[in-house]
Parts: structure tokens; C-alpha cells; sequence
């Protein structure tokens, strides 16, 4: 099916065709809509405000070693993040949301049965933890 221009400039054929040929690919467009960029295969520049800048979120993890004193989180940025604790660990790791948690201070405890708990988080560094006796290891990995 054919549109038809009319008085107000509807995109033609003819209009199509010589924008795809202006947009071969490799070459830089000062601006076009992304339908016809992503069927050339030319890039895009975009210039000037977008208005909303998005954060980037690089996979992370790593690896804490929780004692009996409250240690916080370290800081990386996460929407979502896993912890993990050892089978070897011979006590209980407790998670709160600041320097005071303990297994009696709003701590929330890591079942040993299931050994992973996801959390959510703008930043790990929100959460603190504590554990019952020294030396327990936590693993985590955020996105």
C-alpha cells in the first residue's frame, strides 16, 4: 500500500529513500528517527539534553568476612544483590540496616538451611551485619 503525500508533508517513498540514502552505513546522522537508523545500520549522534540520566549498573561481587562487631556493607551501587553464606560458617550472620543490629536489635537472621537471601538496595552500603561468632564468611553479588 502507497500513501499518498498531501499538503501537510506525510512521509513518501521518495522521502524514505533519500534519507536511507543519506544514511549509509558508517556514516553519522545529524538526526533521523531510530526506526530509520536501526534499519541502515548508521549511527546515531545525539546531542544536547536528554533529560533523564539512567545509572549504569556493572555486575559486582565480593566477599566479607563478618565478625562479632557490626560491619557495614561496602559501597557499591545495586538494585538487586544475593547474599551467600559458607556451609563452613560455624555461627549465625544477622542483616540490619545500621550499626546497631544484633541477633536481639532488629537483625535479621540468614537461615543456614537456605544459604542465599536476595536484597534490594540503591546502595549495599544500606545494610550492615553481625554475626555470632568471628570469622563467618559472606558472599555477595549485586546488579
Amino acid at each position: 500500500m502507497l500513501i499518498q503525500p498531501n499538503a501537510i508533508g506525510l512521509a513518501t517513498e521518495a522521502k524514505q529513500d533519500t534519507l536511507i540514502t543519506s544514511l549509509a552505513p558508517g556514516q553519522k546522522a545529524a538526526s533521523a528517527s531510530l526506526s530509520t537508523v536501526m534499519a541502515t545500520g548508521a549511527s546515531l549522534s545525539v546531542t544536547g539534553t536528554l533529560g533523564t540520566t539512567v545509572p549504569v549498573r556493572a555486575p559486582d561481587s565480593g566477599v566479607v568476612t563478618v565478625g562479632t562487631t557490626a560491619l557495614q556493607l561496602p559501597s557499591r551501587v545495586a538494585a538487586t544483590a544475593i547474599l551467600s553464606w559458607s556451609t563452613g560458617n560455624t555461627g549465625t550472620i544477622y542483616v540490619g540496616t545500621s550499626s546497631a543490629v544484633t541477633a536481639a536489635n532488629a537483625g535479621f537472621e540468614l537461615d543456614t538451611n537456605a544459604r542465599s537471601m536476595p536484597i534490594e538496595a540503591n546502595n549495599l552500603n544500606e545494610y550492615w551485619v553481625i554475626a555470632s561468632a568471628a570469622g563467618q564468611i559472606l558472599r555477595w553479588v549485586s546488579s
